[in-house]
Order: structure tokens, then sequence, then C-alpha cells
């Protein structure tokens, strides 16, 4: 990777993959979540996972009459048999999906540690945007099931309020620890929350000013460094790293060598 063919390009990195097509769509699957980008020409188009893109967040696919219905029913009103499949009926008075989003009395110990962190004040431009109730609950419920502040279904949460609030326009802090969900980045790049997915390369180093992306999670370099190309590796160099290279065109880059 990256790859390119029949108007479709695929990137990956060492945290997510990214799908984007010329038909304005863009899928990103990361290790615990995928995230579906769709352009305004499917507005009113889409249902199902999708919703309805309608713009009227009380109406909606994942509920009747008022009502939030569960996986199972929402997964058998959307199934598509092949002709010549017999699907039997999932026993729906047995699911109780919708019971376990409810808090429990043995996870209500939890809710102080969790409304703390979410919120925070270097979270305050995340909860302008988005109510985090919903993500409180779900952290209790985390806090309940795992064994370790690093297990994948603690981090997971925390994960998704803040690509969330990414993109409805706030801006995440690095709420990430050597102790709490720890992200690794190659050497010379380091990690961060709300970083432009249109990386500046030491050859075109105002890249991301011309950036239409949403900002992502990931590996980038630090401010003032660019991104140099080894091979498929990148390496993050400073201004008088790449004066120094003798198999580089430096002269792109005169006005800020010393």
């Amino acid at each position: 990777m990256p790859y390119y063919q029949a108007g479709i390009q695929l990137e990956k990195n060492d945290f997510h993959i990214k799908l984007h097509t010329k038909v304005g769509i863009t899928v990103m699957w990361y290790n615990n979540a995928v995230m579906v980008e769709i352009g305004d020409e499917y507005i009113n188009r889409t249902c199902a996972l999708c919703g309805n893109f309608n713009g009227n967040s009380n109406y909606n696919d994942f509920s009747d009459e008022g009502q939030q219905i569960s996986p199972m029913k929402f997964g058998k009103k959307w199934r598509t048999p092949r002709p010549n499949d017999n699907c039997e009926d999932p026993n729906e008075e047995a699911d109780t999906s919708l019971e376990t989003e409810n808090v429990t009395e043995e996870c209500e110990e939890f809710e102080n540690i969790c409304k703390d962190f979410f919120e925070d004040k270097s979270w305050s431009s995340c909860t302008d945007q988005i109510d985090p109730e919903t993500y409180i609950k779900a952290r209790m419920q985390d806090m309940c099931r795992c064994s370790n502040t690093n297990d994948s279904c603690v981090c997971s949460t925390y994960s998704e309020f803040s690509r969330q609030c990414s993109h409805a326009g706030g801006i995440p802090p690095n709420w990430r620890t050597p102790e709490l969900c720890a992200k690794h980045c190659p050497p010379t790049m380091v990690y961060d929350e709300y970083g432009s997915p249109c990386i500046d390369t030491c050859r075109f180093p105002d890249t991301s000013l011309l950036c239409e992306d949403q900002n992502i999670d990931g590996c980038f370099c630090p401010p003032g460094w660019c991104c140099f190309f080894v091979l498929i590796m990148p390496e993050c160099l400073t201004t008088s790293n790449i004066c120094s290279l003798k198999t580089f065109s430096c002269h792109v880059f005169i006005r800020n060598c010393v």
C-alpha cells in the first residue's frame, strides 16, 4: 500500500486502513471501530446501519415509534436472504442486548471516575459539541467488565469519543499516557489525537494547509519537522537535516536553511 485502481484508493498506517472512492464514499477501519463518510449527494438515500441521512435525529432506523429497538430486531428488519436460504426467525424474547445498555448497580461505583474524565476541561471543545452521557455510561460498563485500563474494551470508548469529537468539529486532547491506552509510533514520530491526514512532506511542506479532510488520530511528525520517505518508511526530519542530505533537492527549502 498505498493501492490505486479503478477509482479506489486504499491506504494503511499503524492504526487504521482508509478506503476512498471517487463516488463520494470513504471508509476507515480501526482496530475496534469502522467509520463511513459520505457526500451530500447521498442525503435521504441511505438506510439501515448508515441511518437515513436526513438531518433529523428524531427519526432513524434504530427506533420504532420513539422506542429504541434491539440489535436483534434491527438485524431482522434489514436482513436480505438469498433466494434458496431458509432463515429461521430468532427468539426476540430471549434478546437481552438492550438490558445490557442500562447501567447496573454494581457499575454505579465508577460513575464519578467516568464523569471526571469526560467532564475535564481539556475535553471542553468536545463536550460543547457532543453530550458525553452515553460515553460515561459505556465507560462505567467497561470498568465493570475489563480487567485493567489497557483492555481494548476500556480504550475503545475513549477512542470513539475522541474521534466523534473531531468529526463534530471539536479538538480532542492528547489523553493517552504510557499507563492508559498507550500508542507507539515509529522512531522520530509522535502520536497525536488531532493531526492532519494530509502529510507535510519535506518536498511539499505546506500540504496540510490545503487539506480538506477531517483531522484524525495517528502518528505524525513533531511541529516544525517534515516527513521524508526512505523507501516506503516515513522518517521525520528537521530543516537542518534536510539541507544536509546530499541526495535531496534542498533548493526547495533554501528559505528555511540555517
